[in-house]
């Protein structure tokens, strides 16, 4: 009986563990398959180039701005170009092998039942938005692999124990540093792991301890940048819309989820659901639920991305997590939904490893992999990426013109920026890498302001959102676009640049350029430099 009881055992052991290795090579096959590089990308790798080539951690010389939203992806990607001397192909292998280990760790800890890591493997493997932005150049993998092991670690908290919780603390720092907002998803889980230490000492140790990494990157991003936040964090939510509009634009942004990865919203939604019905639920698996719930409104709350599926990329993978905690004992009702993830994980198979086509919906989403492949696809047969090993040693020799050479740019600037080299100035018109513009009012149209007046009129907005589609256009119904929010360009700005001397024709602007300048440019340890930093940086 014993020997029978072994052999079965084993043989379940065999499948799980077949189950696992197929589905761990046919995910490296398809981020292999579809890797890419996003313009987003590129505007972090200039600044590694900039840095790497002794410019400082900057976009444009001499203005420190930080035009990058990931600090510690920033700063592998800079150890990465410092070990290869190259930053295309190696970020793009950088983050399959990342992707690979984060898929390695969940399914892991799913091994012992056979259903969860069944429906792991499918929802991963088959989810557009976890493969596509496994590459990509963004952050996304690299979150992958912490949210992973923060995930082990607080599974494996020994109550009132300092280390572990320092280490639960310090991985939330890190996962912080890696994209700021993900401090969302990170509350709950550092709430309840703060309470399974229990000693109010510990905690505040703990907190400290572990926070360090943050702590010291925004003081020295207050120090050097002037900012503890990003610029684009400026850039993207200090645009004057209506909160009505962001919120819209957002059901949108799921309406995309539904229309182009369906698999990945059924799997975010159904793993919800689930936890509903579920008794007994282990309290750090509902810290992860809890967090990655308020990380789905707090996406509708801003309004999304204009990169479709990049946003839910991360929620997936908490799904994951989820999932393989879950007791999941129906079958009868398992085996319809396991019917209907595989054959859209079949249909997400098919989309994906096909040559993509550029495209943007009416609420101006677009398919980025679709408009960078051709050109930035790891395996495309037209690969084009910049020339930046002569371009960028060759100009860096010859050293800044005497008059600054300035181009005006939104959409495109990773690319543009690495193809023209280090010496010239880019005004970004949507306030990515601009200190001035973007704290200057956006061009969005003062019409498309009016709030809707009663609760019903609000409501009507989101079913249209929702249900009906709009003409193909670069904006939405409100006229903008996400992400790609304008200011105009104040008289005399460029030529302030050209020349270096302040040519703004506007007084109050050419003030407020006058005391940007000198925290972006001064001397960092100035103490009038500091003052400005709070009435002029910090508080926009």
């Amino acid at each position: 009986m014993a020997v029978l009881q072994n052999n079965q055992y084993i043989k379940k052991s065999n499948i799980r563990y077949s189950i696992i290795l197929v589905s761990l090579l046919l995910l490296i096959i398809l981020l292999g398959k579809t890797a890419w590089l996003c313009d987003d990308a590129m505007i972090t790798f200039r600044t590694v180039l900039q840095f790497t080539h002794g410019n400082g951690l900057v976009f444009n010389l001499g203005d420190r701005v930080q035009g990058y939203t990931h600090p510690l992806w920033m700063l592998v990607l800079t150890f990465n170009y410092w070990i290869n001397q190259e930053i295309f192909i190696s970020t793009m292998h950088l983050g399959i092998v990342l992707t690979a280990i984060a898929f390695s760790i969940v399914v892991f800890q799913a091994r012992h039942h056979i259903i969860n890591l069944s429906l792991i493997c499918l929802g991963l493997v088959g989810s557009k938005a976890f493969i596509e932005y496994g590459t990509s150049g963004l952050e996304n993998p690299l979150s992958y692999v912490l949210f992973g092991i923060l995930f082990v670690l607080v599974s494996q908290q020994k109550k009132q124990k300092l280390a572990p919780y320092v280490a639960i603390i310090t991985t939330c720092s890190l996962i912080f540093l890696c994209r700021m907002d993900y401090a969302v998803i990170c509350a709950p889980i550092s709430i309840i792991a703060s309470i399974q230490v229990k000693k109010i000492k510990y905690i505040i140790q703990g907190f400290f301890l572990g926070g360090l990494p943050a702590f010291a990157w925004l003081i020295f991003s207050t120090v050097y940048y002037g900012t503890p936040f990003p610029n684009t964090y400026y850039a993207k939510l200090y645009t004057g819309i209506p909160k009505y509009q962001s919120i819209i634009q957002g059901f949108h942004y799921f309406q995309d989820l539904v229309n182009n990865d369906l698999l990945s919203f059924v799997f975010i939604f159904l793993t919800l659901i689930t936890l509903i019905f579920q008794k007994n639920t282990k309290i750090h698996v509902g810290g992860f639920a809890i967090g990655l719930l308020l990380y789905l409104l707090y996406i509708l709350n801003i309004g999304g991305d204009f990169m479709s599926g990049r946003f839910f990329a991360v929620p997936v993978y908490l799904a994951a997590i989820v999932i393989s905690q879950v007791n999941i004992q129906r079958k009868l009702v398992l085996f319809p939904i396991g019917v209907l993830v595989f054959i859209l994980m079949i249909l997400n198979i098919w989309s994906l490893v096909n040559i993509p086509q550029p495209g943007v919906q009416g609420n101006g989403i677009a398919n980025e992999r679709g408009f960078y492949y051709e050109k930035f696809g790891l395996y495309s047969p037209f690969q084009e990426f910049p020339d930046i090993s002569s371009r960028w040693s060759a100009e860096q020799q010859q050293g800044a013109p005497s008059l600054q050479l300035v181009n005006i740019i939104c959409g495109g600037l990773g690319n543009e920026s690495l193809r023209a080299g280090p010496n010239v100035h880019f005004v970004d018109t949507c306030g990515l890498v601009d200190a001035l513009l973007v704290r200057l009012p956006s061009q969005v149209v003062g019409e498309n302001l009016q709030a809707p007046k009663t609760v019903f009129s609000f409501m009507k907005l989101v079913y249209n959102a929702l249900f009906e589609s709009l003409p193909v256009s670069w904006v939405n119904e409100f006229g903008w676009r996400i992400g790609h929010v304008e200011r105009a360009i104040p008289k005399g700005y460029i030529e302030s640049i050209q020349q270096g001397e302040n040519r703004i024709e506007d007084e109050a602007i050419a003030h407020l350029y006058d005391q940007i300048k000198q925290v972006i440019s001064g001397p960092i340890w100035s103490l009038e430099r500091f003052k400005l930093v709070w009435k002029v940086m910090i508080n926009p």
